[in-house]
């Protein structure tokens, strides 16, 4: 019935195309990947519609209301609707578009989506765990009317940018538009796909040590980006911490893991 089903990519040639992807959007927006970024901005807004009140005066979710920008105007937002592109034509060519309810057998419909939800709750409070009060208000400065491209800029180049000439360098570009976005989560989400990241199967697996593919594809990822970066900045096209890298925490990573 499924003969038509191609087979995932092998994880080094998926790790690579993630990590050329994880590259270029470095170098055209100035930052990485992300997706929890953007249900914490649906979030606020959300928050927003509802509570107004009691939202603005949430010391984290607050900082995201700040000059009435919704989620639209973040580059974040089309980044995850491109992911969903990107991920459903990679199912579609693949021969793996289903719509079906994956989980352990010995579960109903409604046991398995409240499964998901918990551990989608966790993973994204896990994921949002490392923000401090210093940092949204960092994230949201200029209540969102500065872009990211504009903050970097500022921050990172402040006194080139004051004198004639400028900065004189071409990469990161710093384009956080709604096409930047799209281009970045397509790719994204064509490559979470064939790497097999979209199959709940797969990804528990690993956390039952009997698959190791999604580790084998992000630590690849990992080493061409960070390879590509080390290479641009020790050849000069791009000055040293002209992109932004957050922190890692180890805390908030393992309640994410969970």
């Amino acid at each position: 019935m499924y003969s038509n089903i191609r087979p995932f990519w092998p994880p080094l040639t998926a790790g690579i195309a993630l990590g050329l992807v994880l590259f270029v959007t470095f170098l055209i927006s100035g930052h990485g990947l992300g997706a929890s970024g953007f249900f914490t901005r649906f979030a606020a807004w959300a928050g927003g519609e509802v509570a107004g009140s009691a939202t603005q005066a949430n010391a984290y979710l607050g900082a995201f209301l700040k000059g009435g920008a919704g989620p639209l105007a973040s580059w974040i937002t089309w980044e995850i609707v491109g992911v969903a592109l990107g991920g459903g034509l990679a199912a579609i060519a693949g021969g793996r578009f289903r719509l079906r309810l994956d989980g352990a057998p010995r579960l109903d419909g409604p046991g398995r989506l409240a499964f998901a939800l918990g551990g989608g709750m966790l993973t994204g409070f896990g994921a949002r765990l490392h923000q401090r009060h210093w940092a949204v208000r960092r994230c949201a400065a200029g209540g969102g009317r500065l872009p990211v491209s504009h903050r970097l800029l500022h921050r990172r180049h402040r006194g080139e940018l004051s004198r004639p000439g400028g900065l004189g360098i071409s990469v990161p570009i710093y384009d956080n538009g709604v096409a930047s976005g799209l281009f970045s989560g397509v790719l994204f989400g064509y490559v979470l796909e064939n790497a097999g990241f979209a199959s709940p199967r797969k990804l528990t697996a690993q956390f039952r040590f009997e698959d190791w593919s999604v580790f084998k594809v992000m630590f690849t990822a990992i080493i061409v980006a960070a390879v590509g970066l080390y290479a641009v900045t020790t050849f000069g096209a791009i000055r040293p911490h002209s992109v932004y890298i957050p922190t890692t925490f180890f805390w908030a990573t393992l309640t994410a893991a969970r």
